[in-house]
């Protein structure tokens, strides 16, 4: 169905390789597919100066993957992107001038103010307000002044913006419990899962020549991508480098390819060399993206979140579960919207070794167990989680939202 409508997007992150950027990319990719042209509107990440991106196609999407996101955690960087986001508001000035929005979508973060812009735009200028909730509650932050920062915007900013707000989408059923615990929301609590292309990401058939430039052929591959849901430098890294390498020396022909950020390469390193897995571990540096898809095609099993958010759906755990792949998780790290225990992964406790080596070697020693895990990880990801999906429920929302804006302007007329 065609809308030709505009939506806008007040987003905190967008651009580069972050799982926040990439999760945000896809849910315009889905305003995309319902019809809906998206305009994106938010700070930069370099002195705060504001962006305003025009998607009307899938490729304009695809594009925004080669630009910079530069992060810089100080307080410089957090006064100048408040003053980034402020000014996202005399542009949507402009934009309506030559468009019509239907709606404003604001991308919530406990330590940023998105979702707070969007509240000031939808009211200044009487637009219907959806607040998207990728995760509502992260580890604190590290510093005083972060930590009190974060602290004011999540208790004043940010509940402003849910008692505003018609709709707010949550990505799993625990965190719809979480919203209406902490947060007087007026609103409707809708799920909207986090996302992946599922065109994308799916088993690939030919990888030898890729395993025999690795030195992995005839391996069994255990994949780890490094993310902020896997906390390396806390205990969990340790735990499952601890229980690999009571595995590993039981079993000559596994490896574990951990896909790192340049960020945390010489405490990875370190860790290897500690646990003297240097003959059984391969760390890849500065893989982008779209070329994820070929190396999580050479896994047998992949190590979800161990420190996430309670009920998260992390997009490292869609994209290993897409390209069928089971999943060995934390308990409470991962929704069970996600993931089914013994049906498409395992849940382990990340504090007990022996919790690991179990999982580890259920799915290593029974590979038609594997296979099958696998399987049902990847179909239940492209019924439930695709992009498709998510186009789904947003077009419905928007349209309700359409719908009940038109009703109440016939009222008071």
């Amino acid at each position: 169905m065609e809308r030709q409508s505009t939506v806008l997007i007040v987003a905190n992150y967008f651009f580069g390789n972050s799982s926040a950027s990439i999760a945000q990319r896809n849910d315009v990719a889905a305003l995309i597919q319902s019809g809906y042209k998206a305009i994106v509107l938010g700070p930069r990440r370099l002195f705060g100066s504001p962006l305003l991106y025009e998607c009307m196609t899938l490729q304009d999407v695809a594009r925004a993957e080669s630009f910079p996101d530069r992060d810089q955690p100080n307080v410089l960087f957090h006064l100048c992107s408040i003053i980034g986001y402020f000014s996202t508001i005399r542009i949507a000035r402009q934009i309506l001038k030559r468009r019509n929005p239907r709606a404003v979508i604001a991308m919530y973060h406990p330590a940023h103010i998105a979702s707070f812009c969007g509240y000031l735009i939808s009211a200044i200028f009487k637009l219907p307000l959806i607040i998207r909730c990728h995760d509502l509650i992260y580890p604190p932050c590290p510093g005083f002044i972060r930590r009190a920062s974060s602290l004011i915007i999540t208790t004043l900013f940010n509940s402003l913006s849910f008692r505003r707000a018609r709709t707010i989408t949550v990505v799993s059923s625990e965190q719809k419990t979480i919203l209406k615990q902490f947060y007087k929301c007026k609103g409707k609590i809708v799920i909207l899962p986090n996302t992946v292309d599922t065109h994308v990401f799916k088993p690939m058939r030919s990888k030898s020549n890729f395993l025999r430039e690795l030195g992995l052929e005839g391996k069994r591959v255990v994949l780890l991508v490094e993310g902020s849901s896997h906390a390396l430098e806390g205990q969990p890294i340790t735990s499952i480098l601890s229980a690999f390498r009571e595995v590993a020396e039981k079993r000559e022909d596994i490896r574990l390819v951990i896909i790192g950020r340049e960020l945390h390469k010489s405490e990875l390193r370190r860790l290897v060399l500690f646990f003297q897995l240097g003959d059984y571990v391969m760390v890849l540096e500065d893989v982008s993206h779209k070329d994820i898809v070929k190396v999580l095609s050479l896994g047998h099993i992949a190590f979800g979140p161990m420190n996430a958010p309670n009920g998260a759906i992390p997009l490292s755990s869609l994209e290993y579960m897409a390209c069928g792949i089971p999943v060995i998780a934390a308990r409470g790290c991962i929704s069970k919207d996600l993931l089914e225990p013994r049906y498409n992964g395992l849940i382990v406790d990340p504090r007990e070794t022996h919790s690991l080596i179990s999982a580890l070697e259920t799915l290593l020693s029974n590979a038609r167990l594997t296979h099958w895990m696998g399987e049902n990880a990847r179909c239940h990801v492209h019924l439930h989680f695709s992009i498709s999906v998510a186009a789904t429920i947003l077009a419905r929302e928007i349209d309700s939202l359409s719908r009940l804006e038109t009703r109440f302007s016939k009222c008071l007329k």
